[in-house]
């Protein structure tokens, strides 16, 4: 046994108190059929006989390491006990005590590795630390011999440092081992735009209608709980929160105004009482730093309160960053957002007014905006023609939202709120459909079917159109389902 390998003493053994870690790890690498595997572990996290406290256990493991480094990589416990059982070698009871161990199993390997690692940073800790204080007795060049010396290990026991690999390793990608998955929280027109772990971000300019979108996203979670199907959520739909935390965080409108509309909101989902697990603040005039920290101190709480976080929504979250332009601070705010829908399980959406210029795209503003929607599950855009808002998103990773879903809604006097209607665009659509099927009903007569051709024909000779045209409209009435091919060349009306 070499001295570089064992250097701690009896006493410091058991005040760490590591024999049974140790013990454990080589029961990991002594499982038949999943030695191999176990083995490049330790070996990645760069475990080696040093990092033993007790030295059978060191001394078994580089038996294990020798058999490995020799190229077997099946039937290494076999070959093991084969060479201690030839050489009666006193090891023998170290391997059988290990491979009774209570807890022979691969999955606690990453907490043995984990608990060797910090023991043998904190003995290294130590060691650097008597170093120098024995140094400060010293004459002034040997202290600085000893100060260079400690500099030198310091570094390298930060280039050690293994524990961001092991987590890294933990999360890692494996076919046999699916992460579960995420089950959608929030959807429009029967579509998933909200699922945990994802950023979500809706696009409005002023005046467009946002706050009815937060207060019907907020009474689509309350109807999820109470069943009331008669209730108008403008389309919006939710999974059943059970009892987990909605957070809202306002940051644009006064107190007064911010309870106005989730007043608004609750009598949307058509109740009276306040939800225990919907937690509501208004936090207008706050500067990004006291919102950041009122947004985790508001997960904190209402996850230990509630059990979870369903979702949250942040009615202004623009006000979270100094600067909407400054790429390093709006993505530096994006990926902390999305690391805290990660850690509590829950979709963030970010409400965030477009730009206002009149060559401005459907973006949200500056870089925050861009960045938003890069990292964005969905991003919801509301405009706004007339008196008609309509809500559309072809920016997502699940079924876009289109115009032909019927999301639109405008105000209401006698409701006090903004209610579902038909979309401008909607309405076109139901227009020009009933015109092709009146004409459809004409030129098909008592035929049953036509072809091609004869459809053709008939529709130029019923609206006196040019032979391009009437093609476009057999195309048209296709697309609208006013008529389906049966067979090759031959059309019906659909009844």
């Amino acid at each position: 046994m070499s001295a570089a390998i064992y250097q701690v003493s009896a006493n410091e053994r058991v005040d760490l108190g590591l024999s049974s870690t140790e013990q454990s790890l080589l029961s990991c690498l002594l499982i038949r059929g999943s030695s191999a595997d176990n083995f490049k572990k330790c070996r990645d996290a760069r475990i080696t006989a040093e990092i033993f406290t007790i030295p059978e256990h060191a001394e078994l493991y580089q038996r294990i390491e020798g058999i490995c480094g020799n190229g077997v990589n099946e039937g290494i416990v076999d070959e093991l006990e084969r060479e201690l059982t030839q050489e009666r070698s006193p090891l023998l009871n170290t391997y059988i005590s290990a491979t009774g161990s209570m807890e022979p199993t691969s999955a606690f390997l990453g907490k043995y590795i984990r608990e060797l690692k910090v023991a043998q940073r904190s003995r290294d800790v130590r060691k650097i630390a008597k170093d120098l204080s024995q140094a400060s007795s010293q004459s002034p060049d040997e202290q600085i011999e000893a100060l260079t010396r400690c500099s030198t290990q310091v570094g390298d026991l930060l280039e050690s440092n293994i524990d961001g690999f092991l987590k890294l390793e933990d999360s890692r990608l494996k076919l046999s081992m699916p992460p579960p998955e995420a089950i959608p929280r929030i959807f429009l027109a029967g579509k998933p735009i909200a699922t945990p772990a994802n950023l979500v971000s809706i696009i409005s300019k002023a005046k467009t209608g946002k706050t009815a979108t937060v207060g019907a996203i907020i009474a689509a979670a309350i109807v999820a709980t109470n069943g009331n199907t008669n209730a108008d959520t403008l389309k919006f739909t939710a999974s059943n929160p059970a009892g987990k935390a909605l957070l809202l965080i306002d940051t644009e409108q006064s107190p007064h105004d911010a309870w106005v509309c989730y007043k608004r909101a609750l009598k949307r989902a058509q109740t009276e009482e306040d939800p225990s697990w919907i937690h509501a603040y208004p936090c207008a005039g706050r500067d990004p730093p006291a919102l950041m920290s009122t947004l985790r101190d508001a997960l904190a709480g209402a996850a230990k309160r509630t059990g979870g976080v369903f979702a949250v929504i942040l009615d202004g979250v623009a006000d979270f960053v100094a600067d909407v332009n400054d790429p390093r601070e709006c993505n530096s705010f994006v990926a902390r957002l999305h690391s805290l829908a990660i850690q509590y399980d829950c979709p963030i959406i970010c409400i965030i007014h477009s730009n206002e210029g009149f060559k401005a795209g459907d973006d949200g503003r500056g870089h925050l905006g861009k960045q938003l929607a890069r990292k964005s599950e969905s991003n919801l855009l509301l405009k706004k023609v007339g008196e008609v808002t309509t809500i559309t998103s072809d920016k997502q990773r699940k079924a876009p939202i289109t115009e032909a879903d019927g999301v639109a809604f405008q105000w209401s006097d006698e409701e006090v709120r903004h209610i579902t209607c038909a979309g401008a665009e909607i309405s076109k659509t139901r227009i020009k459909k009933t015109e092709l099927a009146d004409l459809a009903f004409e030129v098909f007569g008592n035929e049953k079917t036509l072809r091609w051709q004869d459809l053709n024909a008939k529709i130029m000779e019923a609206r006196d159109t040019s032979n391009a045209t009437a093609g476009r409209r057999i195309t048209e009435m296709k697309d609208l389902m006013v008529i389906r091919m049966t067979s090759f060349g031959l059309y019906e009306r659909v009844t």
